[in-house]
């Protein structure tokens, strides 16, 4: 079962005890059985020839929209060498709410885009009192615009995929 807050999702390979658990929810409490699962907090759900991929993309398009980021070049890697991160260098970030906002962002991440799990871990360090260079390096992090995804069993990673995005662009039409 995967549990948050007031939403249940169900989740079996056995039809019989997937049956058993539905009846049995449904008797304990008001429940709808809604269609097929595409989207679980922040996560796109897809079926492509019997597999389930995960990722987040709409996800991290919107925190790239919410950034002021769209359209910007992607880059190669998630921190450069010559960024040099210390904890003070009397340049303070005067939005701190924002630079905490974007770190656990990215935290979220993570869960799909695995090559920046080093470079957000580090800037997390400084969330308390992060310095100009700190928000300018994870700005940088955010540009490192990747489609992938993990497949747990268990606690176990048993397969991921990650594919970077040679563009980012975000349409102005109306549908």
């Amino acid at each position: 079962l995967l549990v948050y807050i007031d939403d249940v999702v169900p989740t079996c390979d056995d039809l019989k005890k997937y049956s058993r658990l539905r009846t049995s929810s449904t008797s304990s409490f008001k429940s709808r059985t809604l269609e097929i699962l595409n989207f679980f907090l922040g996560f796109e759900i897809a079926r492509p020839h019997f597999r389930i991929v995960l990722n987040q993309r709409k996800y991290a398009l919107e925190l790239l929209d919410d950034s002021g980021l769209v359209g910007y070049k992607p880059i190669t890697t998630p921190l450069l060498h010559t960024m040099k991160l210390v904890k003070d260098n009397g340049n303070l970030f005067s939005d701190l709410a924002s630079y905490q906002r974007l770190i656990g962002c990215l935290f979220y991440l993570i869960n799909t885009i695995l090559d920046i799990t080093f470079a957000v871990n580090k800037l997390s360090h400084y969330v308390s009192t992060p310095m100009k260079s700190h928000h300018e390096a994870t700005i940088w992090v955010l540009r490192k615009f990747v489609i992938g995804f993990s497949i747990f069993l268990g606690r176990a990673l048993i397969s991921w995929r990650s594919k970077k995005q040679g563009t980012i662009f975000r349409s102005s039409s109306k549908a």
